[in-house]
């Protein structure tokens, strides 16, 4: 199928550039050199639009686009002998209805099979495309690598041919194209950029997988050593229990053979005390019915009594050093059912003085504490019945709004106090000097927050379990003053003295509650930090 040459416009930013005039329609008409420019040929501009020409731009869009002149268009005089009544065949649908592809073992190609398989007539330019597409597809390889850029470069080759011959689309769809051709090479460059990232993830996955067999084999060795070893020592453990139930076996029985000859020991020798009895006795009587043989055997009776007195006397010896060893060993021993009666006694009176000794020692810190409030209290006491009868004698007549007999000093000083600070808008700061508590050394004005007693207590309650769990991380009581200012600084940072003078203040005007009472006189210093309402 023999073609005119024609040239193709391409759009690149606002301006038009042409490409070299091709023999072949079904390769692409713009060809890059190696200097990334386009290769163009003085034919191109011949056939560049002039500003006169026709033209028009996308909506959203403010490039124009220029339509060719008509001495720029093709004669037509190639396809003059064909007149295309297509589609005015086309009586039905022109979409046909989907039908389910038949299961068969060829490979298909993309606008091949299916697309083409139309008894109708077709125009002969769409008849020479398809002719061509199939022709290119039948000729490749599918089991070849990169099949897939392939194919795309015969539908690229086919597309290309078709904007060539549609002279008034011709611009839109090569900048469509070019738009195409730009997006593929940006995702190639994309994924060849990838590669390096892909091989080197597959490397770390594969490394980390041989590390993870190796430390799975090491633990596996570990373990079976491990086993080894508990097996070893069970086996050490039965052993050991085995020659303990033996030695305990043949001391039992070695108590129960020593008793037994200790009583023949006894027997024999009861019975050879007998037997000299015995023995003293015939001798008596014989002296009494032989006096004149009694004189003859003298000698030979004394004899054998020296050997008897002799014998006796070292028996008497072993035995003696034998009993002395037993009372040395066994003098202290006593049975073993009155050694746990005696142990557990002792215990229990050991743990019951302990917890005496505790209670004592508790009961006389909090005495101590409570002799020191008892003091404090009632020096403050005697200055506020003074100050009370100094206000008597020198109240004017509002002083009747508050009636001394129906409440206390104290609460009248109180509010008193509550009413003078609840109207200022500002604290006073009470300086920087050591005289003045840590959190309240500040100079200058000071914001008054008017907290309420909820908010006190609740702020109260926050700082007492702080305190309580840094005292046990740490495993010493920290001073409780330092403990609040840190406290504030950790929590409210900027707000520090803000907040610590109005929660000094809000406790001192709500004393009559007894857990703040107690929480700012500690804060105070005046009572101990031990003396606290939980």
């Amino acid at each position: 199928m023999s073609t005119p040459k024609t040239g193709c416009l391409v759009l690149e930013g606002d301006s038009l550039t042409k490409s070299s005039e091709v023999d072949n329609p079904f390769t692409c008409p713009i060809s890059n050199d190696e200097s990334g420019g386009v290769d163009c040929t003085d034919a191109f501009y011949k056939c560049a639009p002039k500003l006169t020409c026709p033209n028009y731009h996308l909506q959203d869009c403010k490039v124009k686009y220029y339509l060719p002149e008509k001495d720029v268009m093709p004669s037509g005089d190639y396809c003059s002998a064909y007149l295309s009544a297509w589609p005015a065949h086309m009586t039905g649908k022109i979409v046909r209805s989907i039908r389910k592809p038949k299961s068969s073992g060829i490979p298909k190609h993309h606008g091949y099979d299916d697309e083409f398989a139309s008894n109708a007539a077709k125009p002969q330019f769409l008849e020479q495309l398809e002719a061509h597409l199939r022709k290119e597809l039948q000729t490749l390889d599918m089991s070849k690598p990169k099949i897939q850029e392939v194919k795309l470069q015969a539908y690229r080759e086919v597309f290309e041919y078709f904007i060539e011959d549609l002279k008034t689309y011709k611009p839109l769809l090569a900048a469509i194209k070019n738009e195409y051709e730009l997006t593929l090479a940006y995702m190639e460059d994309q994924i060849r950029e990838l590669q390096p990232l892909k091989a080197m993830m597959f490397t770390t996955v594969e490394q980390c997988n041989q590390k993870i067999m190796a430390i799975y084999e090491q633990e596996s060795l570990e373990l079976k050593t491990l086993k080894d070893e508990k097996l070893d020592l069970l086996k050490q453990i039965d052993k050991s229990m085995e020659t303990k139930n033996t030695l305990r076996e043949q001391v039992a029985k070695l108590q129960t053979e020593l008793q037994i000859q200790y009583k023949k020991y006894r027997d024999e020798y009861d019975a050879r005390r007998l037997l000299l009895s015995d023995i003293n006795n015939l001798r008596a009587q014989q002296e009494e019915s032989k006096p004149s043989e009694l004189q003859a055997d003298i000698v030979e009776d004394t004899v054998k009594l020296n050997l008897a007195l002799k014998v006796t006397r070292q028996d008497l010896t072993m035995l003696q050093v034998e009993l002395n060893t037993m009372k040395a060993e066994y003098g202290d021993v006593i049975p073993r059912r009155e050694f746990e009666i005696l142990e557990k006694n002792y215990n229990e009176l050991h743990e019951k003085h302990e917890h005496i000794q505790k209670d004592h020692n508790q009961i006389k810190v909090e005495y101590s504490t409570l002799l020191e409030v008892h003091k404090y209290i009632t020096i403050q006491r005697d200055k506020l019945l003074l100050e009370i009868e100094q206000f008597k004698t020198s109240a004017s007549v509002s002083g009747a709004i508050v009636p001394a007999e129906s409440q206390e000093p104290s609460q009248i000083m109180h509010e008193i106090e509550k009413k003078e600070t609840e109207d200022l808008e500002e604290f006073e700061g009470l300086g920087t000097g050591e005289d003045v508590l840590l959190f309240l050394r500040h100079d200058g004005l000071v914001k008054n927050t008017q907290m309420s007693r909820k908010d006190i207590v609740s702020v109260v309650m926050e700082i007492w379990k702080e305190k309580i769990q840094a005292d046990e991380e740490s495993g010493i009581r920290s001073n409780f003053a330092e403990f609040f200012n840190s406290f504030l600084q950790k929590k409210y940072g900027d707000l520090t003295v803000q907040w610590a003078y109005n929660i000094y203040y809000g406790c001192r005007h709500c004393q009559d509650d007894d857990y703040i009472n107690i929480f700012f006189r500690i804060l105070n210093g005046t009572v101990s930090l031990c003396f606290r309402v939980p």
